[in-house]
């Protein structure tokens, strides 16, 4: 019968350890993506919630757009009146580089609109990269539960 040398234990072990450690830094990061997810669409219809948008993934050319569309979902869409939820996340990996999304979707007073918040895992912290809007009725194929959607997916006859 074959026994590894005890050395051999030893470095699986710190391996394993590492790969651990790793773990544990992105779930942090992940938790990290969530809550500001979650801020930035309780905070949508305030100027403020700008801060939350990293100059390196959204340059003054998309400040505007974004400027327009907090003034917009406040008193014309009624914001605080929305009905709506969190609705998914999608684990993203590119090239080895790790990324998330988070899904929410709301009925609002103006529309019915899907918001998608990309943020990038593999700096520092967790970075907001990319913010986009569309209806509800267009499919995403960052659903991964499309059952969760606040409108029901469209059944092929």
């Amino acid at each position: 019968m074959y026994l590894p040398a005890p050395h051999s234990f030893s470095f699986i072990a710190l391996a394993l350890f590492i790969a651990g450690c790793g773990i544990q830094e992105k779930q942090e990061k992940i938790a990290k993506a969530e809550k500001d997810a979650a801020y930035i669409m309780a905070h949508l219809d305030k100027e403020e919630v700008l801060t939350h948008f990293p100059a390196a993934s959204f340059p003054t050319s998309q400040i505007g757009p974004l400027k327009a569309l907090i003034s917009a979902v406040g008193p014309k869409c009624d914001w605080p009146g929305r009905q709506g939820k969190f609705v998914d996340f999608c684990s993203i990996s590119t090239n080895g580089n790790s990324s998330i999304a988070y899904i929410y979707e709301y009925f609002l007073k103006c529309d019915s609109l899907r918001f998608v918040m990309l943020y990038d895992l593999e700096s520092k912290e967790p970075r907001l990269v990319k913010f986009q809007v569309e209806p509800l009725e267009k499919p995403n194929p960052l659903i991964v539960y499309p059952e969760k959607q606040l409108l029901p997916p469209k059944k092929a006859m």
